[in-house]
């Protein structure tokens, strides 16, 4: 897969999605993106202003 970002490990716990979040509102080229229907996590990246790295 060249020329392709992909999450190799979804965050299991809280403290993991914390680094997810995290790594999402300080990526210089915004290029990790969510497509998942959790709305508590689509609440937290809305959070950090990274709302449009989310695929709805």
């Amino acid at each position: 897969m060249h020329g392709q970002c992909f999450v190799k490990k979804q965050p299991e716990n809280n403290q993991e999605l914390g680094v997810m979040i995290n790594v999402m509102a300080t990526q210089d080229l915004d290029c990790i993106r969510y497509c998942g229907q959790g709305n508590e996590i689509k609440k937290k990246i809305k959070s950090v202003g990274k709302q449009n790295q989310i695929d709805w």
